[in-house]
């Protein structure tokens, strides 16, 4: 066995938490010491600076929006209903198909348990409408009109609390509303487990039962950390998020 390269303590309990082997680290210390700066800048670090690469997957599925999009309509002619942008009904498909795939999120202590998860926290971007995300807490514990009045009013103190704690978000959803682009690939930053992506819905033929006809598609994104998620783990979620968007009731009651 190789003698482990020479290292500060404080470098070896970073790397041991993080999973990191020293042999992969080049020591920038004197004669070649590891240090704590190189085991954060090293690519396999939650702490990683942006830029650096980390192994991810990549996955994408059309979902078909007819239905969303006509209760959406509902809502919003209903007397004394709002209109609830197509961003909260996926941001809340998003945060219910989080909670059907528990294995996928960290269990930090006192984040409850199988019959009482963690509440789902989620930062939200649109393109071109927003430049920065917005953090929305508990997002799978609350319906599209609460949603909504969260999305569109000023930021919150509870949004505040959730950036001020200066880590990233698990998940996050970025929406881009440009008309002519079909697919968005939101960037993976450090530390986030999962982003998802979406574009604005477009026409295009689908089949419903064995007829052909005309409908709106809507292209979805998936990209996960590779390091901390699985393939089989990033495609169930992938494939909960479709099915809530293509049966909204589900998420609608």
């Amino acid at each position: 066995t190789e003698p482990a390269p020479p290292s500060t303590a404080l470098a070896r309990r970073l790397a041991k938490r993080a999973g990191i082997a020293l042999g992969s680290v080049q020591g920038s210390g004197f004669h070649g010491r590891i240090t704590r700066e190189d085991i954060e800048r090293s690519p396999l670090s939650p702490n990683a600076p942006a830029g650096t690469f980390s192994p991810s997957l990549r996955l994408e599925a059309d979902c078909q929006v007819d239905a969303l999009m006509e209760i959406l309509a509902h809502l919003e002619q209903d007397p004394g209903g709002s209109a609830i942008p197509l961003e909260v009904a996926l941001l809340r498909a998003t945060a219910l198909g989080i909670r059907e795939t528990p294995e996928i999120r960290r269990k930090p202590v006192g984040a409850g348990d199988a019959t009482d998860p963690a509440p789902v926290d989620i930062a939200l971007s649109t393109h071109p409408a927003a430049e920065e995300s917005r953090g929305l807490r508990g997002v799978d514990r609350k319906g599209f009109a609460a949603l909504s009045a969260e999305w569109t009013a000023p930021g919150s103190a509870e949004q505040a609390d959730m950036h001020a704690e200066n880590s990233p978000p698990e998940f996050a959803l970025a929406h881009m509303g440009v008309e002519g682009v079909d697919r968005y690939w939101p960037p993976l930053e450090p530390g986030t487990l999962v982003s998802v992506g979406t574009a604005r819905p477009r026409p295009q033929p689908v089949l419903r039962g064995e007829a052909v006809g005309a409908g709106y598609v809507l292209s979805l994104t998936l990209c996960a950390d590779a390091r901390a998620i699985d393939p089989p783990g990033a495609a169930r979620l992938l494939a909960r998020i479709r099915r809530l968007i293509e049966q909204p009731l589900e998420m609608a009651l």
